[in-house]
Parts: structure tokens; C-alpha cells; sequence
């Protein structure tokens, strides 16, 4: 729930709808236990994949994290009060300036020596990870504890943009057969007639044919100006689909 929770924080800063999808979500977990991984690429795939909307959902593996994250160390100065001293100062330095691939050594070896002070890096050490991979293109939350980062793929390429029109439009056609008293199990054709000059509904089907063809039983919904004459709507209505104004029958 957390990795659905902070992807969704993610889109929200880049005010993604999440009826448009995602191309790609990354997760990087610190020191993760095989059974988290293990669930949230196993059983749980499909449901994060469902929650953000996204394409595709991976786990960043340890020996790659550095490309995506930058962790850090802090001395957890309520415990190392008393045992530094006038140290206190030499310390923080010293372990605030530690690199990504120290930080992860000294998480491995369990501890560290600096001014001849061992710090137990489980209890005398506080660690955070922060995202630093380059690029406009993503977007990034960190929990509380900083032992997780979710990255979105905010990429709003044609492919993306069309795939969440589609969407809209399957949303649309469903409250109209809803509304005409039709079964899940009944075939009809649906028409759709956009603002004079306007393309972008025809353009967002043709790109997404399987989609729509699997939803409706191969019924991929046409132009109106491809309605036979005899056709008959059972209900119509105008809708907004992608900032466009779209007459839909069905």
C-alpha cells in the first residue's frame, strides 16, 4: 500500500489524472527482505501496476540503486549525546560526507570507526535515501523513513496521451450502455462525432484498436460519418474526452 500510496503522491505533483497512464514506476528499497520483493513482482504486481495505472513496475536491484538514489548517513545525535562529546561536531562531518557506495559499506559491515568512536550503524545511525537520477521526465517520493523512493515515468509522449483518451472514451461508452439498459453481453455499435477541424479521439482510437476491441467484444467504436444510415442511437451524449468535446451514441 505504501508503494501505491507515494505513486500516487508522485503523479500528483506533476498533476497526472490517473485515468492517464503511466509508461514506467521504479522502486528502490533499502535493504529489502527477498519476501518484499518477491510479493510486490509477484502477487502484488498487478494491482500496483492497476492502483498508478502504469505499464510497467520494477525493483531497482542493490547493485544498480546508485544510478537511481543517493543514501545518506546521520549520526542520531539523541543516542550519541553523551558518547561523542566535543566529538559531536568532527563526527557529523565525517559521516554526512560519506559517499553513496561508503554509506551502503558501512550499512553492510553493520558499523564504522571515525575519530576512533565505532558507531553501530543499526542504532547510533539514522539512513535516508534520496532520489538523484537525471532527468525531467521523472518524478519522485520518499517515505517517511527514508527507506523507500517510488519514481514515475511522467513521460506524456503520443502513445501515453492517446492509451488515456482510449480510456476516457471506454469510461463514456460504459455509463452510456449503462444508461440505454444494456447487458454486459450485448454487442452494439458505438459513433463518436468530434468538433468540426478536430482529430484527436479518431487519432487516439486508431492507436489503441486492440484495446478498445478487446473491451467491447471487437465493437471498436467509428467516426459518425461511418454510421450506416439506417442505425438507430439507443443514447448519446456529449463528453469531454482529452480537452475535446465528443458526441458519443451507442
Amino acid at each position: 500500500q505504501s508503494v501505491v500510496e507515494q505513486g500516487r503522491n508522485a503523479r500528483e505533483k506533476r498533476n497526472i489524472s490517473l485515468r492517464t497512464p503511466v509508461k514506467q514506476v521504479v522502486t528502490i528499497i533499502r535493504n529489502p527482505s527477498s519476501n518484499v520483493v518477491d510479493a510486490i513482482t509477484g502477487p502484488l504486481k498487478k494491482y500496483i501496476l492497476s492502483e498508478l495505472n502504469a505499464w510497467e513496475f520494477t525493483v531497482v536491484p542493490k547493485e544498480q540503486q546508485h544510478d537511481w538514489v543517493t543514501l545518506s548517513l546521520t549520526p542520531d545525535f539523541k543516542v550519541l549525546g553523551k558518547k561523542l562529546g566535543k566529538k559531536m561536531k568532527a563526527v557529523q562531518t565525517a559521516v554526512q560526507g560519506l559517499s553513496h557506495d561508503e554509506a551502503v559499506k558501512v550499512l553492510e559491515d553493520g558499523k564504522v570507526v571515525i575519530e576512533e568512536v565505532e558507531l553501530d550503524a543499526k542504532t547510533e545511525l539514522v539512513s535516508k535515501l534520496a532520489f538523484s537520477k537525471a532527468g525531467d521526465n521523472w518524478e519522485a517520493t520518499e517515505s517517511a523513513d527514508g527507506a523507500c523512493v517510488i519514481a514515475v515515468d511522467c513521460t506524456q509522449d503520443a502513445a501515453i496521451i492517446s492509451s488515456g483518451m482510449s480510456r476516457e472514451l471506454i469510461n463514456h461508452i460504459q455509463q452510456l450502455r449503462k444508461a440505454a439498459g444494456l447487458d454486459l453481453k450485448d454487442i452494439v455499435e458505438v459513433f463518436f462525432r468530434e468538433e468540426e477541424g478536430i482529430t484527436s479521439t479518431e487519432d487516439a482510437v486508431a492507436m489503441n484498436v486492440e484495446m478498445l476491441g478487446s473491451k467491447f467484444r471487437g465493437s471498436v467504436p467509428l467516426p459518425e460519418r461511418l454510421a450506416p444510415s439506417w442505425s438507430v442511437p439507443l443514447k448519446s451524449d456529449t463528453v469531454d474526452v482529452g480537452g475535446s468535446k465528443v458526441t458519443v451514441s451507442v
